[in-house]
């Protein structure tokens, strides 16, 4: 399938495909690098390993929150102009995006407006009753039962309960929720995201909640809004890119498409997960194939961020039982599958973690070691970690030149994404053998096909390739060693994957 000239895209488009031809990489701030010492990640650590994300085949990269917050992990937001001190300030946010654009790489912000902090000036505002502020926020004076958030009785300044109406808060009594049938807070919304855009030059926004404007389970008000919210900035930028946070199954999260860039495929994570642990192909291609076939449907041009983990889920390996076997198979999946891979930071390294949240957002591994005693050590470590440890996990620096390493494997497996115009397409082939440990796909684009075989067991396996795809018989990458095919018949080493060709 030819690839129309790039030059003939509209912006709409052109997004979509640079968006399908790179690799994200998400960041928790906190967490990450640490440039001044303090024992906490910030934007000028980010800045500083933008070289490290670029030899790895980083394209873009999503930033967690960085507003200013009471809390470790920023989701609950007290100023939406400003960056959080801990991590630095506006200026070195500017030069982040900047020194990104350089390095080729897009930078997402992470955008959080279903609720605010109860801290945020407006919230305070609204508990007063103040005029403007009261209608910011959804109160009720005798509230249903809910299942899903709660509500809660406000405070005053000095922790006093303030008896008469609750407010509604989804995730949490700190997070109370923004009235979105308020026009005058979708302008403020729209006004923020403008800003950010303008005055830093981000390339878009991961929205986080998408889903929870309103009633998660009826879309069509949190379509119509963020119909109103991207038309809007698409006016200061119109290769704007929005992806939502739809923790949700695909036919409901499809309906986003005409309204968002794209929203993450959390039910692709699902299966995947389900397939590892199960070793058993539950129709993971098929899968892949009725989810684009409903995008489709929906969105000319869309964007499918797949994923293994984020900051909300147990790390890949944690829930594969330690089995680096098992979690390196999981990398030669998503990275060969249509869409756009997300990478948790870490995950390249082979970090593990189970909740609480806080132990899924453990300090990077970095390895570095200081050449002087009063040398300022740039490893985070704003909490001790008990799942990713230098005794658990080989630090990133022990990984760069061992060959057998997980970094070496991902970085192999981008640049083989990268270098291959048929694992950058939209196009997959489910290919169904007898063996339901096998899982095989055929991928397609700009005249290239591949084939690509994945064994889920811990066996070896050897097969006959079916006479539809007997034409391929050139090996182009394989992850474990003895994996091979000639002569039509496949062998597949205990979790090994191999790319195949047609000669």
């Amino acid at each position: 399938m030819a690839q129309r000239p790039f030059k003939h895209m509209t912006e709409e488009e052109k997004i979509t495909w640079e968006c399908d031809h790179r690799v994200f990489y998400e960041i928790f701030v906190r967490s990450f690098y640490d440039a001044n010492g303090d024992g906490i990640g910030d934007l000028r650590g980010i800045t500083q390993k933008l070289d490290y994300l670029s030899d790895l085949g980083i394209g873009g990269i999503w930033i967690t929150p960085v507003n200013p917050s009471p809390s470790y992990h920023k989701y609950d937001i007290t100023d939406y102009f400003d960056i959080d001190p801990q991590y630095g300030t506006l200026d070195d946010f500017r030069a982040l995006v900047e020194a990104a654009h350089r390095h080729g790489i897009f930078v997402l912000m992470d955008l959080v407006v279903n609720h605010t902090s109860i801290r945020h000036p407006w919230f305070i505002a609204s508990v007063k009753n103040d005029p403007k502020y009261r209608d910011y926020y959804i109160w009720q004076t005798d509230p249903p039962e809910t299942h899903d958030g709660g509500w809660y009785t406000p405070r005053d300044e000095k922790g006093n309960p303030v008896e008469g109406a609750k407010y509604y808060g989804f995730f949490s009594r700190v997070m109370p929720d923004l009235n979105y049938d308020n026009p005058e807070v979708r302008q403020e919304v729209i006004n923020i995201g403008k800003w950010w855009l303008k005055e830093t030059g981000i390339d878009g926004f991961r929205l986080d909640g998408a889903q929870h404007i309103y009633d998660a389970s009826h879309p069509q008000k949190n379509v119509q809004w963020w119909q109103e919210f991207t038309d809007s900035l698409k006016q200061v930028k119109p290769n704007l890119i929005t992806i939502g946070e739809c923790w949700n199954h695909y036919p409901l999260v499809a309906q986003y498409l005409p309204a968002l860039t794209g929203a993450f495929n959390f039910e692709l994570s699902w299966a995947l997960l389900k397939s590892l642990q199960e070793e058993k192909n539950d129709s993971v291609a098929a899968l892949v194939s009725k989810i684009r076939s409903e995008y489709d449907s929906r969105a000319k041009y869309y964007m499918d961020p797949v994923f293994l983990s984020n900051h909300d889920n147990n790390r890949i390996l944690s829930d594969l039982g330690n089995n680096e076997a098992k979690a390196r198979l999981a990398a030669s999946i998503y990275l060969t599958l249509p869409g756009t891979p997300f990478i948790y930071y870490g995950e390249e390294i082979g970090m593990k973690g189970m909740k609480p949240d806080s132990l899924i957002r453990e300090p990077f591994l970095w390895g570095e070691e200081k050449k002087k005693k009063k040398e300022v050590t740039h490893q985070t470590n704003w909490e001790p970690s008990q799942y990713s440890t230098a005794k658990t996990v080989k630090p990133l620096n022990d990984q760069l030149n061992d060959s057998s390493s997980m970094f070496r494997l991902y970085k192999s497996l981008i640049r083989l994404r990268r270098m291959n115009a048929a694992l950058t397409s939209k196009d997959i082939t489910p290919v169904i053998l007898d063996d339901v440990s096998i899982l095989a796909y055929q991928r397609e684009g700009n005249g290239q096909k591949l084939l690509v075989l994945h064994n889920l067991s811990h066996t070896e396996k050897t097969f006959t390739l079916p006479q539809p795809w007997s034409a391929f018989s050139h090996a182009i990458y394989h992850t474990v060693k003895n994996s091979s095919i000639h002569d039509g018949t496949v062998k597949l080493a205990p979790y090994g994957s191999l790319v195949v060709a047609e000669k």
